[in-house]
C-alpha cells in the first residue's frame, strides 16, 4: 500500500515545522488539510531568518511589496491596515505607520493586528477637509507652517520604537521621535493620550528602549540621556557620548551579546551619501565608550527601524552593516535612496543604485521609505 503524505503523524510533522523557515512553514500549510492544521498552531517557530526589506505600495492593487532577503525574492503582498500608509519605522516584528490624516498606527503585517494610535501631540488636524494632499497642516498651537498633509505625512516622524512584541507584553509603549520640532512622546497601550517627555537636547538622533529604560543620543551632540519611560519620564542618567559629531552624522544604539553598542554613520554633506562608519560599545563599568573593529561576525540591518542584529548565512557579510535611508524622508528631502553595506572587516562601503534600471525601481521605490524588518508570525 502506497504511503499517503496526509498520514504522517502530527508530532513528526510538528518537529519538521522547527526547522523551516517562515515561507516554508506558510507552503508547508497549503500541501493538505492535516498539514494545514499543523502549521495554522505554530508549535514550533520558524528557523532564524534574515530580516526583509519593506518596499513601497503598488498604486493600483495597493499590495505592499517586501524582499525576502534570505530567498532574494519580492513578495506582494494584500494587506488592507498598510493601504495608504507611510511606513516610518518597525520593532519587534511590527510597522509604525502614518496616513494621509496624520494619524498612527502599529500593525504587524502577518498576523494583520493593528493598534490605532492617539492623535499626535505636534499638532491638531483641522476637520471637515475634502482633500488632504494639497491643505496645509498645522501645529499644536493652530500656526500654520509650510507643510502639506502629504508631504507631513512622510516628514513629521524621524523615529518609532515599540518597548516589546505586543503579544509578549499587552503594556507595552510606543515612544516616537518627531521630526522638525525634535518632541519626544510615549503611548502605553490602552492610554488615550501621549505623554510628551522633557529633555535638555534640542534634537535627537536615535532613540532604543533597553532593559526597562530608554535610551536618546543627541545629534552632534556628546551625550547619551537615560529616561525612565513610564514612571517618572525624566533623564535619570547622563553618559558622555565622547564623540561631537556634525549634525548631519547619524547614530543607533545596538544590543550585542548583553552589551550596549553606539554605531555612528558618516555622510557625504554634499551627495548625502554614507561613507562610513563607528561602532563603539558601552563599558558599564566605567561608563566610557571603546571602539571596537568587529561585531563578532554578525550582520547588523540599520536604518529608521530598530536595529537588527542576526548570524549571517547564505547572501549576507559577516561584521557587515545593511543600512538604508537614515530617516523616512530621505527620498524626498535628497531625491535619492542611501542603501548599501559597510565591511568592518575592509572598511569599504557597497553602496545599491540610487536611480538604476528597472529592477532597482522595485527594490529601491520612489518616494517610499525602505525600512528593515523581521517578521514576526
Amino acid at each position: 500500500m502506497a504511503a499517503c503524505w496526509s498520514d504522517l503523524a502530527t508530532d513528526l510533522l510538528v518537529d519538521v515545522t522547527g526547522l523551516l523557515t517562515l515561507m516554508d512553514q506558510l507552503r508547508f500549510g497549503s500541501v493538505c488539510r492535516h498539514w494545514r492544521f499543523v502549521a495554522k498552531h505554530k508549535a514550533r517557530p520558524p528557523v532564524p531568518q534574515l530580516p526583509w526589506l519593506v518596499l513601497g505600495e503598488d498604486k493600483k492593487t495597493k499590495k505592499r511589496n517586501f524582499l525576502n532577503l534570505s530567498e532574494q525574492r519580492h513578495y506582494s503582498v494584500d494587506i488592507p491596515e498598510l493601504y495608504g500608509q507611510f511606513v516610518c519605522g518597525s520593532s519587534h516584528g511590527w510597522l509604525v505607520t502614518v496616513d494621509i490624516k496624520i494619524n498612527g498606527r502599529v500593525v504587524n503585517p502577518l498576523t494583520r493586528e493593528c493598534y490605532e494610535l492617539p492623535l499626535f501631540p505636534p499638532f491638531s488636524i483641522k476637520h471637515n477637509i475634502t482633500t488632504y494632499t494639497d491643505e496645509p497642516a498645522y501645529d499644536s498651537a493652530g500656526k500654520e507652517i509650510t507643510f502639506t498633509f502629504k508631504e507631513a505625512q512622510r516628514a513629521l516622524v524621524l523615529k518609532a520604537v515599540l518597548s516589546h512584541d505586543p503579544r509578549e507584553n499587552p503594556d507595552f509603549y510606543v515612544v516616537f521621535l518627531f521630526g522638525g520640532t525634535n518632541r519626544l512622546a510615549i503611548w502605553k497601550a490602552g492610554d488615550k493620550d501621549w505623554t510628551v517627555l522633557n529633555y535638555p537636547c534640542r534634537a535627537m538622533a536615535d532613540i532604543f528602549y533597553f532593559e526597562g529604560y530608554l535610551y536618546a543620543v543627541a545629534t552632534g551632540g556628546n551625550e547619551v540621556y537615560v529616561i525612565d519611560v513610564g514612571r517618572s519620564n525624566c533623564v535619570v542618567r547622563r553618559i558622555n557620548n565622547q564623540d561631537k559629531d556634525c549634525m548631519l552624522n547619524w547614530k543607533y544604539f545596538v544590543v550585542l551579546d548583553g552589551k550596549l553598542m553606539l554605531v555612528t554613520r558618516y555622510q557625504n554633506h554634499e551627495t548625502h551619501s554614507t561613507d562610513d562608519f563607528l561602532v563603539r560599545v558601552l563599558d558599564l563599568m566605567g561608563m566610557k565608550w571603546r571602539e571596537i573593529d568587529n561585531i563578532n561576525g554578525h550582520a547588523l540591518f540599520v536604518g529608521n527601524n530598530s536595529p537588527i542584529i542576526v548570524n549571517p548565512s547564505g547572501c549576507c557579510v559577516g561584521n557587515g552593516i545593511y543600512f538604508t535611508d537614515v530617516a523616512p524622508s530621505h527620498y524626498w528631502f535628497f531625491h535619492g535612496h542611501d542603501v548599501g553595506v559597510y565591511d568592518m572587516v575592509e572598511g569599504a562601503i557597497t553602496l545599491s543604485s540610487r536611480d538604476g534600471d528597472d529592477r532597482d525601481d522595485v527594490m529601491l521605490p520612489p518616494d517610499a521609505a525602505l525600512t528593515w524588518f523581521t517578521p514576526s508570525p
